[in-house]
């Protein structure tokens, strides 16, 4: 069993592959040496022994969904038996350090009975889809859709969401509020864009009304911007775009920018659970077999979490920026997916200009613009006594992601260590330390 070996160290390579070589022979199979993964000098730090079959077998069934072992099975295996380490459960730490964003729609109706089934996702440390909970709703009123919510919260131990993703259904809007009251609420931009398309068929609007929900300048100049589309457009009077204009303080990103959504910002996530459960459910399905075939469904979520987690702890990536300093600590401190969305920023800084605009004792304000565009210019605040950044653009505060602008304004200043206010902890390697027993 994997716990035999668990934890076991060996002073080379060679010593390694004997000792699981004897393991395998034991066991009654064959192991050989698979991925590696080597350090900028060359040397190797970390080297995968697989089953012989792992990866033929994968290919005699058409896959790993069809094969009887693979190295996901193993993964599985340690997945299960770190379950057991975890202080009250998995779930509790699910809970904790995921359940602040959530995302749903009911619009997958693949089932015998017709009956919608409502998902609810969002993203784990990785920037990973990962499912909550799911629910097959017998109607689609405001009342079953508040028993829904309740149902949730109190399956994820009375902790509500900070804020939800939803398409514009308008009994999922109204048992929002009734349930989830302090939750800031945004509409999926994959459902604005699509209803614009139906009711406005015009490819040159939908162009600048994609302006509008991405806008990141000041709200305070969102009414010029809509009545110029108006004029532009001849939609003065439009009955779809008056209802439309009712909501949007819930679609357009210059009233939620401040508001955190991790990566979550249209229900298109949901489109891509449900292409997933295709492959999975059909019609014929009766109920017992459609909860069966879903729960087959989501443990490839399950898997693709696994994988990142091993991608992160036993590999690095290579420095690439000239901003070496802040690219290997980022390398370092969070999951490999989010470092890469971290080093797309840390590039970006060296295209900025930047300039001092006043200093006290505690504090400098400067102003950064992008290199041949002075127009779009963002402020940065550093408070040099709490050790504290602030940002015009807000991609700090709506993603949990350190902006092009800091990093700018740290190579400036000549301030090398990474201060703990931009650090994001559950986007970290340990975001779930502190429910796992050591």
């Amino acid at each position: 069993m994997v716990e035999d070996i668990w934890n076991l160290e060996f002073r080379t390579e060679n010593e390694a592959c004997q000792f699981d070589n004897t393991y395998a022979c034991w066991h009654g199979f064959v192991m050989r040496k698979d991925d590696v993964v080597r350090n900028n000098e060359g040397r190797i730090i970390c080297r995968q022994l697989v089953c012989s079959k792992d990866g033929l077998e994968e290919y005699e069934n058409g896959g790993y969904r069809h094969a009887g072992f693979t190295r996901k099975d193993l993964y599985n295996h340690i997945d299960r038996y770190r379950r057991s380490k975890v202080k009250n459960g998995d779930a509790n730490a699910t809970i904790n350090y995921l359940i602040d964003i959530v995302a749903f729609d009911s619009t997958y109706k693949k089932n015998k009975y017709n009956k919608p089934l409502v998902i609810f996702s969002g993203y784990n440390h990785h920037g990973q889809t990962v499912i909550f909970s799911s629910g097959l709703l017998s109607d689609e009123t405001t009342d079953t859709y508040k028993w829904l919510l309740e149902t949730f919260v109190e399956a994820m131990g009375g902790k509500s969401p900070k804020a939800v993703i939803t398409d514009g259904d308008l009994a999922m809007r109204d048992a929002i509020k009734n349930v989830l009251t302090d939750a800031s609420h945004r509409l999926g931009r994959w459902y604005l864009q699509r209803n614009a398309c139906e009711n406005i068929k015009n490819h040159n609007f939908l162009w600048d009304f994609k302006g509008l929900i991405y806008d990141n300048n000041d709200c305070r100049d969102f009414d010029r911007r809509w009545a110029a589309i108006l004029d532009k457009h001849n939609l003065v009077g439009s009955t779809w775009m008056e209802k439309t204009y009712k909501t949007h303080a819930m679609w357009s990103h210059c009233f939620l920018r401040d508001k955190f959504f991790r990566y979550i910002r249209t229900t298109s996530q949901c489109e891509d659970i449900n292409s997933l459960i295709k492959f999975y459910v059909n019609r014929k399905n009766t109920f017992i077999d459609f909860m069966h075939n879903l729960d087959r469904a989501l443990k490839e979520y399950r898997n693709n979490k696994l994988i990142a987690d091993f991608k992160s702890q036993c590999s690095k990536p290579v420095m690439i920026t000239s901003l070496e300093v802040y690219e290997r600590f980022t390398s370092c401190y969070f999951t490999r997916n989010i470092f890469k969305k971290i080093r797309n920023e840390i590039q970006r800084a060296g295209a900025l200009n930047i300039k001092i605009l006043s200093t006290t004792l505690e504090k400098v304000e400067f102003s950064v613009t992008a290199l041949g565009d002075p127009a779009r210019d963002r402020r940065v605040e550093v408070d040099r006594s709490k050790n504290l950044f602030s940002c015009l653009c807000k991609l700090f505060e709506s993603r949990g992601i350190p902006c092009s602008h800091f990093f700018c304004a740290m190579k400036f200043k000549y301030i090398f260590e990474f201060s703990d206010s931009l650090i994001y902890k559950k986007w970290t390697k340990n975001a779930k330390n502190d429910f796992i027993i050591t």
